[in-house]
């Protein structure tokens, strides 16, 4: 079911540079059958490697149902295995998560189990694809269905969904049992939920239009913003406790363009800006950087103005100001519904393509490599600078980079939110330029600690400076 793709002359690659270099691809593959399978979602497994889900259509030329289906990957795109899972209908995957555990959690829908119609179904799964559980939530003949999943502060679950009666959220916790659910008479479906520092969500939609939703630690709407003109498609929330929306909107008459609204904390619009070509661009991901900008992905029609789009990516600064963007696929139509930061500064992308694979629509996984230049020229740093730890929020690791004028003691502490000291991180002589360490969430003492939000300091000589990170469990 896989296939490695060799990068030559049939390969098409449009690789424009705004700003700064684009990072290069360090490699891409496809997996899949004869028919038209393609990823959804992709996660970093640390030190590990890369899972992946979609859909896998049993039989080729429209003669089966699809297949939740899971692929796990080593850090370089080599298989270390792959399984579907479903019955005799339609059943797919939009989401998956990295449990404390190295196994998976996966969010979909399915048709082939009690009670009929379309229902959301989620699946646990050890690190070796074996299923722990699986539960369906859903009525008979009521069409549930949903695209997005989260973990909430508290270690449980949150899922956006939608059913004949309109908005659904539920709340699951880590065994599969159902804790809450909240159904709202409203229209239009989501895209994507994501966690929010308060142990609540924020959930983005629409069809015509972009909204948001955020959502208390229960499931039950606090306030909904209706963005006009665009659809909506990915959502984060930032360190200032802010949020930034991703969608495509049609800017002028000759297609859509990439739309990425910065906002505060009650979701009023800071800047709005929007990123396009001379035809259609759709964006379906969006992530915040280490440095504190955004990377998008999507699609694009290139300048020939030809019926095969190509995946196309976006990174910005804090600003929405474009870096760089990148485009790349082959001669048939290709497109990113997921991309995410790796450990390494690069970016790890997941969609489908029929330019190559087994035939139809494959899985496409492309792993860009690390940005090297995105904040400066080249130069070491003239001042000291912290920065904010990636990824955030984080379970079960994450990094933590800073800046040096020049070699110098320094100490890194860790604080719970009441200000006392958790864990001390660096206390020695560090060499100047850029540096990172890793954190495993441990205290002092080894132990894990738990879920919540904590700070880490920096101190170089008489400079101080501090921020805010979160730990889901």
């Amino acid at each position: 079911m896989r296939s490695y793709l060799i990068l030559g002359l049939s390969v098409i690659m449009l690789v424009s540079v705004v700003m700064a270099q684009a990072p290069q691809i360090e490699w891409q593959t496809t997996f899949g059958g004869e028919a038209h399978d393609w990823a959804r979602s992709v996660a970093e497994i640390e030190g590990e490697g890369y899972v992946i889900a979609g859909r896998y259509y049993t039989e080729p030329y429209g003669g089966g149902e699809d297949e939740v289906y899971v692929v796990k990957t080593d850090l370089d795109g080599g298989l270390v295995w792959e399984n579907t899972y479903g019955g005799d209908y339609s059943d797919f995957a939009n989401c998956v998560l990295v449990t404390d555990s190295g196994g998976f959690i996966v969010c979909g829908n399915e048709n082939s189990y009690p009670p009929t119609g379309t229902n959301i179904w989620l699946l646990s799964l050890d690190g070796g694809g074996n299923i722990n559980w699986a539960e369906v939530y859903g009525g008979e003949n009521t069409g549930e269905h949903t695209e997005c999943m989260c973990r909430t502060l508290d270690g449980n679950y949150m899922i956006a969904g939608s059913n004949m009666d309109g908005w659904l959220f539920l709340k699951i916790s880590p065994s599969g049992a159902l804790l809450n659910q909240v159904s709202i008479d409203r229209p239009l479906s989501f895209r994507e939920i994501a966690p929010t520092s308060d142990g609540g969500a924020i959930a983005v939609g629409g069809g015509a239009t972009l909204f948001l939703v955020k959502l208390d630690s229960n499931g039950d709407t606090l306030w909904v913003h209706n963005y006009g003109g665009s659809y909506g498609s990915s959502v984060i929330q930032l360190e200032d406790g802010g949020y930034a929306a991703a969608g495509y909107k049609s800017y002028t008459n000759m297609g859509w363009d990439f739309r990425l609204l910065r906002l505060d904390a009650d979701g009023e619009i800071i800047w709005d800006n929007h990123y396009g070509n001379q035809y259609d661009d759709e964006v379906y991901s969006l992530r915040q950087t280490p440095d504190g900008g955004f990377v998008m992905a999507g699609l694009m029609y290139p300048p020939s103005g030809t019926e095969n789009h190509r995946v196309w990516v976006v990174r910005t600064d804090s600003s929405g100001d474009t870096l760089w963007t990148k485009a790349f696929g082959g001669d048939g139509s290709d497109l990113a519904f997921s991309v995410r930061p790796t450990a390494d500064h690069g970016f790890i992308i997941a969609g489908k393509t029929n330019s190559f694979g087994a035939g139809g629509n494959d899985m496409y996984v492309v792993k860009l490599g690390p940005e090297t230049s995105v904040n400066d020229d080249g130069v070491l740093p003239s001042v000291v600078s912290l920065k904010q730890n990636y990824p955030n929020p984080f379970n079960p690791e994450t990094i933590i980079e800073f800046d040096l004028p020049y070699d110098s003691h320094v100490i890194i502490d860790i604080y719970d939110i009441l200000g006392r000291k958790v864990s001390e991180l660096v206390d020695e002589k560090r060499p100047k330029g850029n540096n990172r360490i890793v954190w495993n969430g441990t205290d002092s003492s080894g132990q894990r600690i738990s879920n919540g939000i904590y700070l880490y300091r920096l101190e170089f000589e008489d400079y101080t400076e501090t921020r805010k990170m979160i730990i889901l469990k």
